[in-house]
């Protein structure tokens, strides 16, 4: 059962849930080199891990982002917050005494609610994090599901091409 709560504020609508539970598959990630593709995205074929986050409470809205084809897809994006410290899986930060926590974790999904990809919000902390630090720089990733097989084999920075599987 799910609470929705809907905002319209300047003909943006934004949503607010409790325990929503999309078709989310996720196979288990294991060990196997790493490539990069014709758009620089890192490709590992056995997937790579999603950073935990909890599902409780998350916040909703849409948007419009383009496939290869230059066709537009109407995108659901749900935003949920971490609230542990985890280590973002990317390269080191350039100061040695910061590195990247995960703050937030999006899905996006498209109309038949099944998740293809993952945008990661990473935020650079001290390393000896005691609540303070955090330094006014943020990044984000992605982690997709290129195939539609299940596997978050892509990994990038470059901005986002919906796969030609997703409805």
């Amino acid at each position: 059962m799910s609470l929705l709560i809907a905002l319209t504020l300047s003909g943006c609508t934004k949503s607010y849930m409790k325990s929503f539970e999309p078709n989310v598959i996720v196979t288990e990630p294991t060990a196997t080199p790493a490539f990069k593709d014709e758009n620089v995205n890192l490709i590992n074929d056995a997937g790579w891990e999603i950073p935990p986050y909890d599902r409780k409470d998350g916040e909703r809205y849409s948007r419009r982002e383009k496939t290869a084809r230059g066709e537009s897809r109407k995108v659901t994006v749900w935003v949920f917050h971490v609230k542990e410290r985890v280590v973002a899986d990317i390269p080191p930060h350039h100061a040695e005494h910061y590195e990247w926590l995960v703050t937030r974790v999006a899905e996006l999904t498209g109309n038949d609610r099944r998740v293809f990809c993952f945008e990661i919000t990473a935020n650079p902390f001290l390393k000896e994090y005691n609540g303070n630090g955090m330094a006014a720089s943020i990044t984000r990733y992605r982690v997709c599901d290129q195939d539609g097989d299940g596997k978050f084999e892509s990994k990038g920075f470059v901005p986002l091409v919906v796969p030609g599987w997703v409805k």
